[in-house]
């Protein structure tokens, strides 16, 4: 019976994980069900030109997205045509990454692995903020641990080889459909994979998966041709992606529009091929230089943080964060070059953007966080047997519900006095602790509450403050109150200010990371937006003032309000890595 007991606890604890993580993600549905993303409106349009009776949409679809296209169009086939439709559907696959997560932890670590990573991925605060998007990231990352799963996981027999390689190509063929800069990193991939398998020295494997990814590519290509005139249909010529961020860093030089002419249209001018970006424009000497500085900035700048950084979310190292960095230095010291070598290759195609204006788009971090967290599982395992060989039974015990008591309560460094992880939204009532005397904002929107409350190591505690060293974390929550509907795109920034450095420091350049914006708040509500913050250990001490800037139509134009002051004292010792603030 016990070992009955013992073989079915983990396995019931994989299905409370992901059952926990489902009632997250369709919470974040249904708090807000009219909520429509830009974005998401043309995923719906494009399911919405699929047609039975007309073969060339099965494989043409308007702007791409076409994989996520069949998705929605088999929910909408089940159930009806709406966007909560489509953004259950992405709810849907967020639980599925959940479970491939845990999948493959399983088959790389054992079950508890499986359980830890799936706790994780249920708990991760961008896979929940995104998952009821209706946006097609959830199923990207789907698609990314699945090929990560079969080229690097899967241990066939000899005559099953082929079907590895038959199935990563089928996988890398529809990712490179869902998002076409993906490209350069599945090449990358590839590489890394026949490598590390020696398909060099069984090619006879590859040319079933190379003649299937040929012959969809030679059906994609007729597709378009027969339904646009033109069979690079699929690639969004519209965005003329180049052509905007050349003139945002070059407007007003010669060749490029005036900075008038920018600001009424930043695509303005004839498109510029990425070869002519590159090769031209910035030059291939700079080029290389940026990416050099990408990596640089984006990995040694956010080592400290175990790789989560890739948005607007707290970026403070947690027991997530540790876990990960012992697991990536185990994978390294072991010579497993898998998993670390696929943090740098899945952001391969836009890395080197954090480096050119207008183009700091991170829309791979969600890809990166699946293989982020096998690593936080692999570091997990290693450390809870390394604890199990300490012969005290006192101490090893001490030591296990320590660690337990970090990676249950606390894995991505949520400050525990919190909801957590949803800590943005509408909310019932205003807490006592915050109230203060509203500022108004236009005729739209007011301020009637903010707290500040300082983070202690490992988020564990907070409390309030009046002085702060530098390197330190804080907490800032400010509670809205919508009086009439925002009829635009109002906006407002935090950042902190000292009468010789200036302002420093915007806490978030969108409110609630721009999955709530101004203009859903309904009349009457209390909207609460939470937000982490390290003050930069460079920052000199001294009284810092914490400000708001509020702009945008419907609101107040360029208002600004002191909201506290505090004292910056000297830098102490701090779990942060100085070079993050560089």
């Amino acid at each position: 019976m016990r070992s009955a007991f013992r073989g079915s606890l983990p396995r019931l604890l994989l299905i409370a994980a992901i059952a926990y993580g489902a009632l997250l993600r369709l919470g974040t549905l249904l708090a807000d069900p009219d909520f429509v993303s830009p974005d998401a409106r043309r995923h719906f349009d494009a399911a919405e030109e699929l047609f039975l009776t007309e073969p060339s949409s099965w494989l043409a679809v308007e702007r791409g997205y076409l994989p996520f296209a069949y998705w929605n169009r088999l929910l909408f086939g089940l159930l009806f045509h709406h966007p909560i439709i489509q953004r259950l559907g992405t709810v849907i696959l967020s639980v599925v990454l959940i479970g491939l997560i845990a999948w493959t932890a399983t088959r790389l670590h054992g079950v508890w692995a499986g359980v830890f990573a799936a706790y994780l991925a249920a708990l991760c605060p961008p896979l929940i903020e995104f998952s009821a998007s209706g946006l097609r990231t959830d199923f990207q990352s789907c698609l990314w641990i699945g090929l990560f799963f079969f080229l690097f996981v899967w241990r066939p027999n000899e005559e099953k080889e082929r079907a590895r390689w038959l199935i990563a190509g089928l996988l890398g063929w529809l990712i490179f459909l869902v998002r076409l800069d993906s490209l350069a990193a599945l090449v990358a991939i590839a590489l890394l994979a026949g490598m590390v398998r020696g398909v060099w020295r069984m090619p006879r494997h590859l040319a079933p998966a190379l003649i299937l990814v040929s012959l969809l590519t030679a059906l994609l290509l007729a597709a378009n041709a027969a339904r646009f005139d033109d069979a690079f249909h699929f690639i969004d010529k519209q965005k003329n992606t180049f052509r905007y961020w050349a003139n945002l860093e070059f407007q007003g030089t010669p060749g490029f529009p005036t900075e008038e002419e920018v600001r009424a249209y930043s695509r303005t001018g004839a498109p510029i091929s990425a070869f002519e970006y590159f090769g031209s424009v910035l030059g291939w000497r700079e080029t290389a230089s940026r990416f050099y500085r990408g990596y640089r900035s984006l990995f040694l700048g956010n080592v400290g943080t175990g790789i989560y950084t890739f948005t607007a979310f707290p970026n403070q190292i947690g027991a997530a964060g540790v876990l990960t960095l012992i697991g990536l230095g185990l994978s390294l010291w072991w010579r497993e070059w898998a998993l670390p070598a696929l943090l740098p290759l899945i952001v391969l195609g836009t890395v080197w953007t954090y480096h050119i204006p207008g183009g700091r788009d991170f829309r791979f971090f969600l890809p990166i966080i699946p293989i982020a967290i096998l690593l936080a599982a692999r570091g997990g395992v290693w450390c809870w047997n390394r604890i199990g060989n300490i012969k005290m039974n006192l101490m090893r015990w001490t030591v296990q519900l320590f660690l337990l008591a970090l990676v249950v309560l606390n894995p991505w460094n949520h400050d525990l006095d919190r909801s957590f992880p949803w800590r943005e939204g509408p909310v019932a009532w205003l807490p006592k602790s915050a109230e203060r005397d509203p500022v108004a904002l236009g005729d739209s929107l007011a301020l009637v509450g903010w707290e500040l409350r300082k983070i202690g190591p490992l988020g564990l505690w907070s409390r309030p403050f009046e002085k702060l060293r530098a390197g330190q974390r804080f907490r800032i929550t400010l509670y809205w109150k919508s009086i009439e509907e925002v009829v635009d795109s109002g906006s407002y920034i935090v950042a902190l200010h000292q009468e010789e450095l200036g302002e420093f420091g915007s806490l978030r350049p969108h409110p609630l990371a721009e999955k709530f914006p101004c203009r859903y708040w309904r009349p009457g509500q209390i909207i609460r937006d939470e937000i982490e913050y390290v003050v930069f250990p460079r920052v000199p001490p001294g009284t810092t003032s914490v400000v708001l800037k509020v702009y945008g139509a419907g609101l107040i134009q360029e208002t600004t309000a002191e909201l506290a002051t505090f004292e910056v004292l000297p830098i102490g010792w701090s779990l942060v890595d100085p070079r993050n603030w560089g």
